[in-house]
């Protein structure tokens, strides 16, 4: 089993990259959520310089704002 990626998008629409995640627990809850009418879902992200990528850290409720790409900043 590959571990589970998904693409990050900010409110403006442009990619910000793919992000894994951290725990079985919420890998599996990712899963459930997503159906054939669910795409997409706002998420908590944190920057994991070890791994040069987001990692999801929490789903938010349906309706949370999304945040610009501007607040996606990170190290390089």
């Amino acid at each position: 089993m590959l571990p589970d990626i998904y693409e990050l998008t900010a409110q403006e629409g442009d990619s910000l990259g793919f992000a894994s995640i951290c725990t079985l627990n919420l890998s599996q809850s990712l899963r459930k959520t997503f159906t054939e009418e669910v795409k997409e879902m706002p998420v908590e992200v944190r920057w994991n310089e070890t791994f040069q990528k987001y990692q999801i850290v929490r789903i938010l409720p349906v309706g949370s704002p999304i945040s610009t790409n501007s607040f996606f900043h990170h190290p390089g």
